[in-house]
């Protein structure tokens, strides 16, 4: 039976299959039963050639090359950065204008960006058409929308790239059959008879794995639902373009929530995942089961890049609550909130209920 993964919460001995303990002083496992001793490499942490609080509080990066304000609603707690003179009347995120400018850097340049190719109306269009689509939708929502909300957002993400070069040690081990006695009761009888149990033969595995990542990415919006932007993506990454602040002219930029320092955190618990896997995939192989494994990961050349991708935004009211819809400025994929109509709802139930009810009186 091979490539069975069997987690186990310490290393077993080879020679009676004991647990082993660590000692911290002489860097060994050691069997208490039996006397064995191993030496252990790997110690489970990372290696970071990379300080991403010095880059975070580098003044010099927040230079954008132009003008900048950051503006904060005090309702959802969005932050956008904006390059306009013209004072914003309200949040792009929730509607409300209870905004104001506050003394805070925009944040690192962004080193990218996909500049908006769906414009405002056609934008509107695209959302006209789908809300025509929801027939749960209330008539009156469909004939009264206005789009003249609509507005422009460029939404902070971060890409990494980074080398990385791990050291492990680990335990792989092969089933093999043992005979022992045990006593059992046969017709009243107590007998002791051999049995065959199957047992496994550890072995230590060490070795080094280098793995490079390209472009690990993460948005980092504080006002958008996760779920909500894996629907709105992908983007058509291949158009990214150097950033320019005149593609900043008539919209915003939501200022990153997170940070560099935590979305690198995300971004290495992915590679530390995927590290494992690959290393517990060798291990496996020609062998029946793998156990623990300790890894050591050293991560050089590390690079990141803070860049922006283009949505339209607009929240509408109906019947005194607010809807968000969102457009890709890129592709135009539509994802949005609809109410549903109590009337729409109510008829379809009756009619359901009617046809239940003939189709009674029929088969009756």
């Amino acid at each position: 039976m091979k490539n069975n993964d069997v987690k186990n919460e310490s290393f077993k001995c080879p020679s009676c299959g004991a647990d082993m303990k660590y000692d911290s002083q002489l860097g060994q496992l050691g069997c208490d039963f039996c006397d064995r001793r191993e030496r252990l490499l790997a110690v489970n942490e990372d290696i970071e050639e990379f300080n991403f609080e010095a880059a975070e509080n580098d003044e010099s990066l927040n230079d954008w090359g132009l003008k900048t304000k950051t503006i904060k609603c005090s309702n959802c707690g969005a932050k956008t950065v904006t390059a306009t003179d013209k004072p914003l009347v309200s949040c792009a995120f929730c509607g409300s204008v209870n905004i104001a400018p506050v003394q805070e850097q925009p944040g690192i340049r962004p080193e990218s960006l996909i500049p908006f190719i769906i414009d405002m109306n056609k934008a509107a269009l695209l959302f006209e058409t789908w809300i025509k689509k929801r027939w749960l939708a209330p008539f009156a929502l469909k004939k009264g929308y206005s789009s003249n909300k609509l507005r422009g957002v460029y939404i902070p993400y971060w890409s990494h790239d980074t080398q990385t070069k791990s050291s492990y040690i680990g335990q792989a081990g092969d089933y093999y059959n043992d005979t022992e006695m045990r006593t059992v009761t046969v017709d009243g009888k107590t007998e002791t008879k051999p049995h065959k149990v199957q047992k496994v033969r550890w072995r230590f595995i060490s070795g080094t794995f280098d793995k490079k990542f390209d472009a690990i990415m993460y948005n980092d919006s504080r006002n958008i639902d996760p779920k909500r932007i894996e629907k709105i993506e992908p983007y058509r990454l291949n158009e990214l373009i150097k950033f320019d602040q005149k593609f900043m002219t008539g919209f915003e930029a939501e200022h990153y929530n997170s940070g560099l320092k935590i979305i690198w955190g995300r971004a290495k618990a992915f590679m530390r995942k995927s590290i494992r896997n690959d290393i517990r995939d060798i291990l496996k192989r020609g062998s029946d089961v793998v156990g623990t494994v300790n890894i050591s990961t050293h991560y050089t050349d590390i690079k990141y890049k803070h860049m922006l991708l283009p949505i339209w935004i607009s929240s509408y009211e109906f019947k005194n609550k607010i809807y968000n819809f969102f457009v890709n400025g890129q592709t135009g994929e539509v994802q949005a909130d609809s109410p549903k109509s109590v009337l729409k709802i109510g008829g379809i139930v009756l009619i359901i209920l009617a046809v239940a009810a003939a189709l009674y009186f029929i088969l009756k």
